[in-house]
């Protein structure tokens, strides 16, 4: 499935379950939606109606160019994501996908959720690792020859 949050931005998904309590998934940079597909068919077989989405720039969504990779644009199409479902949603975010919910649900207060579950980060990090992680995804921009 695909998502407009932005003019010329396409997010593209995956759902599991029909109808029931939303949930969105978010994965961190570097992962696409493929890393919740076992989550997520659990929790439509549960009942639930789960939703996973690759990040813009990250698997099959849209590639933007300079500028569209800041954290507000990630925030914003987090908060598109959320206001798309029938009720707010439960969100489960790991690295920057929970950073990109955290900030937009208690800083901006533009995601509306029911529920917020972090993954690989938390509100106050250590400045120290954080730049390790930065600097290694910085070493590799073209990705990796194999996994």
């Amino acid at each position: 499935m695909e998502f407009e949050p932005t003019l010329g931005v396409t997010l593209v998904g995956d759902e599991w379950g029909t109808a029931g309590p939303e949930v969105l998934l978010l994965g961190g940079a570097g992962q696409t939606r493929q890393a919740w597909g076992a989550t997520g068919s659990r929790l439509g077989a549960a009942g639930f109606h789960a939703q996973a989405f690759d990040h813009r720039g990250h698997g099959e969504s849209t590639w933007v160019g300079p500028g569209g990779y800041e954290m507000d644009a990630f925030v914003d199409d987090t908060a598109s994501l959320a206001r798309s479902t029938p009720e707010p949603p439960a969100i489960v975010g790991a690295s920057l996908g929970g950073l990109a919910a955290l900030i937009g649900i208690g800083l901006r207060r533009s995601v509306k959720a029911t529920a917020l579950v972090l993954v690989d980060i938390a509100p106050r990090i250590e400045m120290s690792g954080a730049r390790r992680v930065l600097g290694f995804m910085a070493a590799y921009p073209d990705g990796f020859e194999s996994l």
